[in-house]
């Protein structure tokens, strides 16, 4: 019997070491909780989302479930099950899904009753767009059992397990903002010129329209500029001032071009930014007068 308990205790270890080893949880945005399982067996860093979760909701790739109530039939059974859903107050929309001891179609057993279904691109349109989702659920003539789900921060802990491809959905504001901090953080927080300047270019060519944009071009700028280079730099701030005139940064571009043209030779054009910057009610404006009293007396 000692022998047995000894083997029992080290089997347990063992498989614990398992689990750990290839599954972890990572917090996400706004209570979402990633599982996420080992991708690479040769490299400990990669891993793959495999499920989220929040509360008492579990989604993977195109299926949810949600606990509910514990009853008295078998273990080990799944039956059909009646599921109605409403995004915030929109329409009731039908589906066919299940009342089972399985979560997510897993083949593991529990104490645990989960309803679940499986959702199609028009539903999970509803869910990214939505703040709430209120869930329904019965078998044959029992009584409905209703759940609801906040959404918030659904759209990107979701694509980020499902490896949805953002060009042909609308990106949401956080999800913008989150990564444009990332690239700017990548200097002010770590001073890591060369990774800010390959995150902001992919922060420009994922977002094409983002709000940061014009600041992207002005950090790129500002970075061709320590790297020397003063072609570059001269195209980032002409986007600025040619394609965002009202952002506040104009009239610091077109100073940053003044200088550019005048360290390039091109004196006339230099003189007339710089003038432009000196006459206007910028805070660059001082300093662009300084620099033409000094240079073009």
């Amino acid at each position: 019997m000692r022998l047995l308990k000894i083997m029992l205790v080290t089997l347990t270890a063992l498989l614990v070491a398992y689990v750990d080893a290839d599954y972890k949880s990572q917090n996400l945005d706004y209570g979402w909780i990633a599982m996420t399982e080992q991708s690479d067996p040769f490299d400990t860093s990669k891993f793959k989302i495999r499920q989220i979760y929040k509360d008492i909701f579990t989604v993977q790739c195109n299926q949810i479930s949600w606990l509910t109530a514990s009853d008295v039939l078998f273990d080990s059974f799944s039956f059909p099950a009646e599921i109605k859903y409403m995004v915030d107050k929109g329409s009731s929309v039908d589906k066919i899904g299940s009342k089972s001891t399985y979560l997510g179609g897993s083949d593991m057993v529990n104490n645990d009753r989960y309803f679940s279904f499986t959702f199609d691109e028009t539903d999970l349109t509803s869910f990214s767009k939505g703040k709430v989702l209120n869930l329904a659920g019965r078998i044959s003539a029992s009584g409905w059992e209703t759940r609801t789900l906040d959404l918030s921060g659904f759209e990107v802990a979701y694509n980020q397990m499902c490896d949805v491809e953002t060009e042909n959905r609308e990106a949401s504001t956080h999800e913008i903002q989150q990564d444009y901090k990332s690239a700017t953080n990548k200097i002010l927080l770590d001073g890591d010129i060369e990774a800010a300047k390959i995150a902001l270019n992919l922060h420009l060519d994922k977002y094409p329209n983002s709000p940061f944009a014009a600041d992207s071009y002005y950090w790129l700028g500002e970075i061709y500029l320590l790297n020397g280079e003063a072609e570059l730099a001269r195209d980032m701030f002409t986007v600025i001032t040619e394609q965002y005139f009202n952002h506040p940064k104009v009239m610091d571009s077109n100073f940053k071009l003044g200088k550019i043209y005048f360290e390039l030779g091109y004196l006339e054009k230099a003189r007339m930014l710089i003038e432009l910057v000196a006459g206007s009610s910028a805070q660059v404006a001082r300093e662009a007068r300084s620099f033409l009293n000094k240079n073009f007396k």
